[in-house]
């Protein structure tokens, strides 16, 4: 791959990463009415069923 090609892809790729307020995958705000608590299964149990899983 020439070295323009690879210049050019890495500028694609760092324009797709999304860091501003919008993103909320990294702009997480714990306590709004839309947010949804886990409180069962505890992180343990949790832990072990996907552990399991993959065996």
């Amino acid at each position: 791959m020439g070295h323009k090609l690879h210049n050019r892809i890495e500028i694609w790729k760092k324009q797709l990463l999304d860091f501003g307020k919008r993103n909320r995958l990294i702009n997480f705000l714990e306590g709004k009415r839309n947010n949804v608590k886990i409180t069962m299964p505890s992180f343990e149990k949790l832990w072990e069923v996907i552990i399991s899983e993959q065996e």
